[in-house]
Order: C-alpha cells, then sequence, then structure tokens
C-alpha cells in the first residue's frame, strides 16, 4: 500500500500541474524558481523521512513507513498506484467539467479550484488506512557499507531520469493537442491521466512481469545493467531529435510516444524494481528498512536533481516559449 501511494501521489502531478497553471497562470508562466523550490521542499520530506524510521514514536514515523512496506512488497503496488492515480483523476475531471456545464465562469472557478484538492485528498486515503498498523512495526538502524552505497548509487541513478520522464508527461500532453476555443481547464488534466493510464498499461505493468519472469532466469545485476543501457539507448533516441518528433507529421508524435513507453518499460524491467528488490534481499532482516529506506532517501536527491534540472533546462527564452511552463 505504501509504494501503491507513492505511484498515485507522483503520477498525479502532471495533470495537477496543469489544471494549476490554467487556474491561478493562465495568462502567465508559473516561475521556474518558485517550481523548483516546491519540488525541493517536498522532495527533500521524502528524503528525511526515512530518518524517523529508526524510532516507532518518532513524529515523522507515519513518513517513513514507505521503506519498510518497499521491504515487504518490492514495487508491485506501483503499477495500481498509477492507474488509480488516471482513474481518479479522469472521473473527477469529467465529474466537474459536466457538473459546471451550466455554471457561471465565477462558479466553474471556484469548482476546479476545488477538483485538483479533491485529486490529491484521494491519495491520502490509502495511507490513512494503513497508519495504523504501520506506527505498531518495530524499527531497528545500521549501515552495511560498500552494499549501502551500491544500492543508495543505483536508486539515486534511477530516480534522476524516473521522476524527470512523469514531469515531461503535461509537456508531451501540450505538444500533442491542438489549442481549441472550447478546451477547459479539466481537458489537459484528463489527456495526461489517459497518457499516463496507457502508458501505465502498455509500458510500466508489463515491465514489472517481464522482471518477475525473468529475475531469477537472468538475474538482478544483469537486468540493472541492461535497463540502464536500454533507457540511455532510448533516451538518446527521444532527445537527439526531440524537435524533430513535433515539427513533422502526426506519424512522428506516435513515434515519439512509443520510444517514451519505452522508457517506462525498462525502467521497470530494470533498476526501476531491481533497486526495491536488491536491498530488500541484500541486507539482513535487522537492518533491512533502515539501510532500505536509507537507499530511498539518495533515491529522491536524485529525483530532486533531476527535476530542478528539467524545470531549469526547459525554461522558455524569447525565441523558445517553454510548453511546460505555460
Amino acid at each position: 500500500m505504501g509504494l501503491f501511494t507513492d505511484a498515485y501521489d507522483l503520477f498525479c502531478i502532471a495533470p495537477v500541474l496543469s489544471m494549476l497553471s490554467e487556474i491561478y497562470y493562465k495568462t502567465d508562466s508559473i516561475g521556474t524558481p518558485l517550481l523548483s523550490t516546491f519540488y525541493v521542499i517536498a522532495l527533500l520530506g521524502a528524503a528525511l523521512a526515512p530518518s524517523a524510521a529508526d524510532s516507532p514514536s518518532a513524529p515523522l514515523a507515519g513518513l517513513a513507513s514507505w521503506p519498510v512496506l518497499a521491504s515487504l512488497d518490492s514495487s508491485s503496488g506501483s503499477g495500481l498506484g498509477i492507474l488509480m492515480s488516471s482513474a481518479v483523476t479522469m472521473s473527477v475531471c469529467s465529474a466537474f467539467k459536466k457538473a459546471g456545464e451550466r455554471s457561471s465562469e465565477k462558479t466553474r472557478a471556484e469548482e476546479s479550484d476545488i477538483a485538483w484538492r479533491l485529486i490529491l485528498m484521494i491519495g491520502a486515503i490509502p495511507a490513512a488506512l494503513t497508519f495504523y498498523w504501520r506506527m505498531r512495526m518495530p524499527e531497528t538502524a545500521s549501515l552495511h557499507g560498500l552494499d549501502l552505497f551500491a544500492a543508495s548509487a543505483n536508486w539515486f541513478l534511477v530516480d534522476v531520469v524516473f521522476y524527470t520522464s512523469n514531469l515531461l508527461l503535461s509537456q508531451i500532453v501540450s505538444l500533442s493537442n491542438k489549442p481549441s476555443s472550447t478546451a477547459n481547464v479539466y481537458d489537459s488534466a484528463f489527456e495526461a491521466a489517459k497518457v499516463a493510464a496507457i502508458v501505465a498499461a502498455c509500458s510500466t505493468i508489463p515491465g514489472y512481469w517481464f522482471t518477475v519472469y525473468f529475475i531469477d532466469r537472468i538475474g538482478r545485476v544483469k537486468i540493472q545493467i541492461m535497463g540502464f543501457f536500454f533507457m540511455a539507448v532510448v533516451y538518446l533516441a527521444a532527445g537527439i531529435p526531440y524537435s524533430w518528433y513535433w515539427l513533422h507529421e502526426k506519424t512522428n508524435n506516435k513515434g515519439f510516444m512509443i520510444l517514451y513507453g519505452s522508457i517506462f518499460f525498462f525502467s521497470n524491467f530494470g533498476p526501476n524494481t531491481t533497486t526495491f528488490i536488491v536491498p530488500a534481499e541484500l541486507f539482513p532482516a535487522r537492518f533491512r528498512s533502515t539501510c532500505h529506506g536509507i537507499s530511498g532517501a539518495f533515491g529522491k536527491l536524485g529525483a530532486i536533481a533531476g527535476t530542478v534540472g528539467f524545470l531549469w533546462g526547459t525554461k522558455h527564452d524569447e525565441e523558445h516559449k517553454d510548453v511546460f511552463l505555460t
């Protein structure tokens, strides 16, 4: 359930950002420094939370449930979390859009302000359901030198690109959809959630099952190396001719979407799954939760690096308007 909630929160960010941009920054762009600050604060909280895992009564113990649950359930809940995030976002957007068809502009604005909050609040329900049982779980603390460094470094590297790929989703939707006079605040969020659901069903979840099937046949290390390698190849194929995909025929857009989906496939048939599994198997039961939490914390530091780098890398200039910040 911890990984389910983590995936839900991560993959509802892109559609919620689209709604916030339309509601609060319709005539202006969200400042890159402001966005960067918000992301750093949020991800630092995720990185520091595991430090509370050595004390069941610590104030952040509830937040620190993620490394414990990750040790028990290596990545199997993430795919369902992505699908649930998309389903909730699409349902909320459709319901509010239909309910506001005959409302005044002021009422629609107030309703849309409730809609994005509701999408985020629903993600807190599964976390609240597990809070009681989480608080009853015992904690331990220890370090394991080179093994811990290796697990942390790999998690750092994969989260640099995994979180960035999720942020890229809203940019893809903006480039794919032509401006429409009838579009409203819910449409872009609905489209982002729809694309996320398609990617999850066609790439993310199959990647997990490929890992389940091949992990004992190929091995953890080989799968991780293979995943990093093919992710690098796909990023090069998608990134070097990036503008070409969006300046030519629509078939090129489909080619880019195939590459985008392949990133998540090889991420999950690779390091995004093995980084959960290896710490759970590598460290002794007594120290597993703490070492897993430290590794995950370094992953969130990688997410900060990737997120801030993405925001500043896509910052608009005088010649090319940044579609992500509009």
